[in-house]
């Protein structure tokens, strides 16, 4: 907390004017992420490395201050919106943390919002519906009024159109997308669940998704539901083609990777939740992604084998062998 509450001027500076900042800044990578190993803003000849090794540099922020002379307010970061709209993302980042919305909302723009292009957008009609749909004393405002008390109120967007589009599929692909948050609106009655969709356990069985949905940044807090939904709703016709080769198997998963700390650090992983651990451990460590993958080609291999030999084997072993489980 005490680094962030020194460094909280220049955070605050940096978000302020990060167009400027960041966006004429001379950046360096060392890998496909989008986040830069450095980045070095120059002006009136002086030279400012504001991200170094990854870590902002508090100090070469604050001699920037005073260089650019622009005052921390110039531009204004409206980070209660920003917070309304990615609230998810940034609960996923500093939920742990004991740091104000406003700090865990500005860290997360500086450090990863702003290089993932996760920039406060024009308010459109569908995130207005959706902030509506979000909150029972808003159902009955006009489309109008609901983006007034989006932008004046800027309570964190809870619904998600996609999110209850994929929960209740069968019952709204009748739907244009853009008229599923109203059919939750006006059907309080008979409302259906809007979160009953589980991405986590969807991307399990559909592991080639992951890497498509986030564009190989792999980035936990990117794999939203809404994200996660979206991409099953605009794919499901093709869903299949997503498919693991071979069936994901929690108990075999928590076996191999129980002692592992980076997956299972705070032990405890169990079969009942191996599935997020699984699709958290393949995002975040690179390592254990290529170990899947070369897992999911040996035993797509080992299973084709397995295939031709039940055709030229008595009956006595084929039931032994029917019965022989695969891992993953």
């Amino acid at each position: 907390m005490s680094n962030i509450s020194m460094g909280w001027t220049t955070y605050t500076f940096l978000a302020n004017n990060i167009n400027t900042i960041y966006g004429d800044a001379i950046t360096t990578r060392i890998s496909q992420t989008a986040i830069p190993n450095s980045a070095v803003y120059t002006t009136n000849g002086v030279a400012y490395g504001v991200i170094d090794k990854g870590v902002i540099c508090n100090d070469a922020l604050h001699d920037l201050f005073f260089a650019l002379n622009l005052g921390e307010n110039v531009v204004n970061f409206d980070w209660g919106l920003y917070y309304a709209i990615y609230h998810t993302s940034i609960e996923y980042k500093y939920a742990k943390h004991e740091l104000s919305i406003e700090e865990k909302t500005v860290l997360y723009f500086i450090k990863y919002g702003y290089w993932y292009d996760m920039k406060i957008p024009n308010i459109s009609i569908e995130m207005t519906k959706d902030y509506r749909a979000s909150y029972s004393d808003l159902m009955q405002l006009s489309i109008i009024d609901a983006k007034h008390h989006l932008l004046v109120h800027k309570r964190p967007i809870l619904f998600s159109t996609w999110t209850y589009f994929a929960s209740n599929y069968e019952y709204l692909k009748h739907l244009p997308a853009s008229e599923v948050a109203d059919h939750y609106v006006t059907n309080s009655s008979t409302r259906l669940e809007h979160d009953s969709f589980d991405g986590i356990k969807f991307l399990c069985k559909y592991p080639r998704a992951i890497s498509i949905i986030l564009n190989k940044e792999y980035d936990m807090s990117l794999l939203t539901s809404a994200t996660i939904s979206k991409f099953y709703i605009e794919n499901i016709s093709t869903i299949d083609t997503y498919k693991g080769d071979v069936e994901f198997d929690a108990f075999g998963f928590v076996k191999e990777f129980l002692k592992d700390e980076r997956i299972n650090k705070e032990q405890l992983m169990s079969v009942n939740n191996a599935h997020v651990y699984f699709v958290k451990g393949f995002v975040e460590h690179k390592d254990i992604r290529d170990h899947i993958k070369r897992a999911y080609v040996l035993k797509r291999f080992a299973k084709k084998r397995l295939r031709d030999a039940l055709r030229q084997v008595p009956f006595g072993i084929l039931r032994y062998m029917i019965e022989f489980k695969l891992y993953l």
